[in-house]
């Protein structure tokens, strides 16, 4: 397995995760300066925008996974060192690992009732609710979406010529992979197209109520942030869900070199006939309204990062 990773594990995933959790704070902040939501009993001539009903009040932006998700402080290790010595590895050597970063988009982060109060405390931030303000972006429950990812991987690496044909992957294999052999460890980051979470699955609802989710959210915003910030450094990128996420996703582009699509992993077993076949036929395009949004819609010119609201948002860009 080739690794094209000069930082070591430890060095590399606690600099993106200072980069997200700053990211995470910065976006949260910025929604709600954005997004006004009336008082239970609102001053006469207030206008703000509707809340779209399939919201459930909760938002997340991102969030990024141990190259071992199972040592996480859900199951009591802190500490590195502690949790690769119960596991028999030699704390050094991984500490010390070369590992890839892998950054997957799908279309909103968790599914769920309304928390009591919506829509007055909206907006909610997801993980510091879950968590107890322990963690911006880090889950410490599993979502098995690793799992999955790991078994579409294994077909890609060993069919990516098929994969490329297709439309399911880029022309190039991503050299943190050979040309076969087994996924190798790697930071999992992810992310969405829209970052309001809704009370059921996103196809559930008819496309009235998606469409009008997604408006009030130009996902360009916190994406073309996260290129900036992160993209260099994200080896292959990863573009959830067939009906939801596919036709967002806008190639060729001079920011996503590497990337792959799947059908949305978080609803496939590992065993899944759909992982193991859906890139045996070719991609064809679907008939549906033209989205909302496409992504990446970046500027031209990305430095650093954004410098103030009107580049962060775009001129004259609002949630109203």
């Amino acid at each position: 397995m080739l690794v094209n990773r000069k930082h070591c594990f430890m060095d590399y995933y606690s600099h993106a995760l200072n980069v997200l959790n700053q990211m995470e704070q910065d976006w949260f902040r910025d929604l709600g300066l954005q997004f006004h939501v009336p008082p239970p009993v609102p001053p006469a001539n207030t206008m703000t925008p509707p809340v779209p009903d399939m919201m459930n009040g909760e938002v997340q932006f991102f969030f990024i996974e141990y190259v071992r998700p199972n040592f996480s402080p859900k199951n009591g290790f802190f500490s590195f060192d502690q949790a690769f010595a119960n596991a028999g590895e030699d704390p050094a050597a991984l500490r010390l690992k070369p590992v890839p970063l892998f950054a997957a988009v799908g279309i909103n982060y968790d599914q769920c009732l309304k928390p009591p109060g919506f829509p007055h405390n909206f907006p909610t931030h997801h993980l510091q609710r879950k968590s107890h303000c322990t963690t911006w972006v880090e889950d410490y429950s599993s979502s098995g979406m690793r799992a999955a990812l790991n078994a579409a991987l294994k077909h890609y690496v060993s069919n990516a010529p098929c994969w490329n044909a297709n439309g399911y992957a880029s022309s190039a294999i991503p050299p943190v992979f050979g040309v076969s052999g087994p996924v190798t460890d790697y930071i999992l980051i992810a992310t969405n197209v829209s970052p309001f979470n809704s009370q059921k699955a996103w196809l559930n609802y008819p496309h009235r109520l998606s469409t009008a989710t997604l408006k009030p959210w130009n996902p360009n915003w916190h994406l073309c942030d996260l290129i900036k910030r992160l993209g260099p450094q994200i080896d292959l990128w990863i573009v959830l869900g067939k009906a939801a996420v596919w036709p967002t996703f806008i190639w060729p582009n001079p920011w996503t070199t590497n990337w792959l699509k799947t059908p949305n992993l978080s609803l496939q077993p590992l065993n899944s006939d759909k992982i193991a076949t859906f890139w045996k036929h070719k991609q064809h395009t679907l008939k549906a309204p033209r989205p909302v949004w496409q992504w990446p819609d970046c500027p031209c010119k990305m430095t650093g990062v954004f410098a103030n609201a009107e580049e962060r948002f775009g001129r004259g860009a609002g949630l109203g």
